[in-house]
């Protein structure tokens, strides 16, 4: 149910565009716990390649998913955690990964795409 709730208010908070909603973590542990790692982006490059591109493109641009070159600029690092350990509506499961391994996908996109 908490995973429902998040996930309909992380869709709503982009579809209506209200920043401050989507960058509240909602209180979520595990997403406060991911943010205080410290990610390494070359391990995370390895993650999204074998985790990401085949949906979202090598460069993030040029699959059918969701552009991360456009996205991960307006995003806070909450919403990009919350989003990869929930998913999000219309699409994108939620990713089977170690809380490491989104801290290292999050320094990946980030260093790569904004």
């Amino acid at each position: 149910m908490r995973t429902t709730l998040m996930t309909l208010t992380l869709a709503f908070a982009v579809a209506c565009g209200d920043k401050e909603t989507a960058t509240d973590s909602g209180g979520d542990s595990q997403v406060d716990a991911i943010l205080a790692l410290t990610g390494d982006s070359t391990a995370g490059a390895t993650v999204f390649s074998n985790t990401c591109a085949g949906c979202h493109g090598a460069d993030g641009a040029s699959g059918y998913a969701a552009n991360l070159v456009e996205e991960i600029p307006e995003k806070d690092d909450a919403f990009i955690v919350g989003v990869i350990i929930n998913g999000y509506e219309g699409g994108m499961p939620a990713q089977d990964l170690s809380d490491q391994e989104v801290a290292d996908v999050l320094a990946y996109v980030r260093a790569t795409f904004g």
